[in-house]
């Protein structure tokens, strides 16, 4: 008989070890024919005669498979036995015998021999190792098994109790029958002292509602677990601790029978979660309160801006994208602005904070004024990887203050100008009140007819200069104490062209250029501006140079919501170093002219000042003169 194509499970049929216990003139000739009989096994033969051989093989050489004589010379086939299934229960051992008696081969059985076989019935001998080949395979399978179970309920049983997170088994009616180490430490309370006790006791009532909802939809569902993201449990000291439970149905499971509850201490990160929510809330409002009242950008270490917020575009009539990319930190448009702007980078380049005011350009082409504060923001490292720029317009703010100082600066001016005022009128009146006392004392010691028609022809003279002094004082006072002037919108190339038509023969020689627009208009007395315009045209023509034409250019360029003036001459000039503070004065004139009173531009100046505007004078000696009038 032959046996082929064996599955013997998981034996490695072509490397079966075959230990041979027999004595020392056995011929093994017959046994190894019968095992070549199982074709598709192969086997390596090791033979023992002694015990020594036979302890020292079994432990080496790790056989698969005993065969032994039952009568051995040097050593006992029981013996060797017993040694096998003390230490290897799974090696077939099967013996071999000469003669067969019924007691002895039970006996071998009982003491756990596979098979005893006769001598003559030598042919029995494949199928006896097949058959123990196949039980020994078996038998480690099973050991295996048991094995594996009993090593992963140690694992599991070790995970649950080193485990840091309490495991809870409890009936269907909430009793808790097991609970693991880890509760002392999460709720305070023994493992003697919580079993037996009700497991809902535990919870908190505002959730136990939710809590018995979930169960109850576990059960109707049957599905396998629920989580309970966040529910509250007592402590055994009586506050209450926040946990996150995962809730499984074990109610088939051998010795649960009900629900297994694996939760975790999560206060800190409740706590931590509720700072960092109430955080977020609070850099979310203020990112809004700060977003909505203030002008806000964000650029990168090179100072390129990536964020703007609305009121940005708003101010600067830029559009976002216009703006991202933009250079915000390195633009200036003169020397001023790039020697700050170089600042400015400088400071928040090495980690500090810079605040100032600065002046930018809006799309239109106007200029506006911000109070910033540019913010560098690090990483872990100390690295900046960008920059926070908060700014306020205060545009209007500087608008007033200006109007401020210069209200200010003709307040001063205007006290000065009262003080001079005062001086002309106490020396022009005391001199002129001298003249007269001393005529009437004259003119009452006269003698003579021709005498008294001499003095009071004198009295006329000095009668008549008080007068014109006495008017043109009236007329200065008059410009400076009108508080209602009427002002109208008014054409100021018009007004020019009227102005020039009376001058005919003061320009018979001489180049006027214009270059006003035909449709810029302003806020001015009509009076006032027919004033201001003869006195400056007039001075440039009466004080030509004596070597050339005169030639005056006369421009306006449109400005806020007013208009700078220019008119330039080629005239004599006039000596600034000795006399720019007395420009403006009073009775004040510079080039000798026996007509020249001295009222015109300290009129022209009063005269403008009064309609909110400024007069500033360029001079430069035998080059000319050009006034610069601001009218608002």
């Amino acid at each position: 008989m032959r046996l082929s194509n064996p599955k013997i499970g998981a034996i490695d049929t072509n490397h079966i070890r075959v230990l041979l216990l027999q004595n020392p003139n056995d011929d093994n000739i017959a046994i190894m024919e019968q095992l070549e009989l199982l074709t598709d096994f192969s086997f390596q033969l090791e033979v023992a005669m002694h015990e020594v051989d036979y302890k020292s093989l079994l432990k080496n050489f790790k056989p698969n498979l005993i065969i032994s004589k039952l009568n051995l010379v040097h050593f006992c086939g029981k013996k060797a036995l017993t040694l096998c299934k003390v230490f290897f229960t799974e090696i077939p051992f099967i013996f071999i015998s000469d003669d067969y008696c019924y007691d002895t081969s039970l006996d071998l059985l009982k003491q756990g021999t596979d098979d005893l076989i006769q001598k003559k019935n030598l042919h029995e001998l494949p199928a006896s190792i097949y058959k123990a080949l196949r039980h020994s395979q078996e038998k480690n399978l099973i050991k295996q098994v048991k094995q594996k179970r009993w090593e992963d309920s140690q694992r599991y049983k070790g995970l649950i109790e080193h485990s840091h997170e309490p495991v809870i088994a409890y009936n269907e009616a909430g009793i808790i029958s097991y609970v693991s180490p880890a509760i002392k430490n999460v709720l305070g309370y023994t493992q003697e002292e919580f079993i037996g006790t009700q497991v809902e006791s535990y919870i908190h009532p505002d959730d136990l509602i939710m809590r018995t909802k979930k169960l109850n939809n576990l059960i109707d569902k049957n599905d396998n677990y629920f989580v309970i993201k966040e529910e509250r449990l007592k402590h055994k000291n009586g506050h209450y601790i926040w946990g996150e439970a995962i809730i499984s149905d074990a109610r088939l499971s051998p010795g649960i029978g009900g629900f297994v509850t694996n939760f975790r201490d999560i206060t800190e990160a409740k706590l931590n979660r509720t700072k960092l929510e109430k955080t977020l809330k609070e850099l979310t409002d203020y990112r809004v309160a700060l977003v909505e009242s203030s002008i806000v950008a964000i650029t990168d270490t090179e100072g390129f801006i990536t964020y703007v917020n609305k009121e940005f575009c708003r101010v600067s009539q830029f559009s976002e994208d216009e703006l991202i990319g933009v250079n915000l930190i390195d633009n200036g448009e003169n020397d001023e602005e790039i020697a700050l702007y170089s600042e400015i980078k400088s400071k928040i380049s090495s980690g500090e904070i810079w605040k100032g005011e600065i002046q930018r350009t809006a799309k239109d082409g106007t200029r506006f004024w911000v109070n910033g504060t540019v913010i560098p923001f690090a990483d872990t490292n100390a690295e900046i990887y960008q920059y926070i720029i908060v700014m306020q317009n205060i545009t209007e703010r500087k608008r007033k203050t200006q109007e401020l100082k210069t209200s200010l600066d003709l307040v001063y001016a205007q006290n000065d100008q009262l003080l001079n005022f005062s001086y002309i009128v106490s020396h022009n009146l005391r001199s002129h009140a001298s003249n007269l006392s001393t005529i009437i004392d004259h003119l009452s010691d006269c003698e003579s007819e021709d005498q008294r028609i001499e003095m009071t022809g004198y009295l006329k003279e000095v009668s008549n200069s008080l007068n014109d002094a006495l008017q043109n004082l009236n007329e200065v006072v008059s410009i400076q104490s009108n508080k209602t002037i009427k002002t109208e919108k008014l054409v100021l190339l018009e007004y020019v062209q009227k102005s020039l038509k009376g001058l005919n023969k003061l320009v018979l020689h001489g180049q006027i250029e214009i270059n006003i627009p035909a449709n810029l208009e302003i806020n001015f007395n009509k009076g006032y501006l027919e004033s201001v315009l003869q006195n400056l045209i007039q001075n440039s023509l009466k004080y030509k140079h004596p070597d050339r034409d005169p030639k005056i250019e006369i421009s306006a360029v449109k400005h806020l919501d007013g208009a700078i003036l220019k008119i330039r001459d080629n005239g004599l000039g006039i000596d600034l170093i000795k006399n720019k503070d007395k420009i403006f004065g009073m009775y004040k004139t510079f080039h000798g002219n026996k007509n020249a009173l001295g009222l015109g531009l300290f009129m022209t100046k009063n005269q403008i000042e009064a309609m909110g505007g400024s007069i500033s004078i360029e001079s430069e000696v035998n080059v000319g003169t050009t006034f610069t009038i601001l009218i608002k």
